[in-house]
């Protein structure tokens, strides 16, 4: 019997931006970077998906195990960038004063 494709919702909402920060905040991007480099895993070149990136949409691809792998990316980037921009702000506001 075929299964029901599910799909996460189409704008990442508040439950996913949390687990997105919550992967971002126990396992942050220098570790990630150090796992990588102890392991010879590290990227040699500028990519559209880096490494750090591949290691938390492995990591949230077993937190929403029946979700479809491009719903699963996508809801990654987008938490991953939204991440971003608001470390970039905080880091903004501390060096800028």
């Amino acid at each position: 019997m075929a299964r029901t494709r599910k799909a996460l919702p189409g704008r990442v909402d508040v439950a996913h931006l949390i687990s997105a920060g919550v992967l971002a905040s126990v396992c942050p991007r220098a570790l990630i970077e150090e796992v990588l480099a102890d392991t010879g895993k590290a990227s040699q070149r500028e990519r559209l998906l880096p490494a750090p990136a591949v290691v938390y949409y492995v990591m949230a691809l077993a937190l929403w195990r029946e979700a479809p792998l491009e719903e699963v990316l996508r809801v990654v980037c987008e938490g991953l960038l939204r991440i971003s921009a608001i470390v970039d702000a905080h880091f903004s506001l501390i060096v800028d004063g």
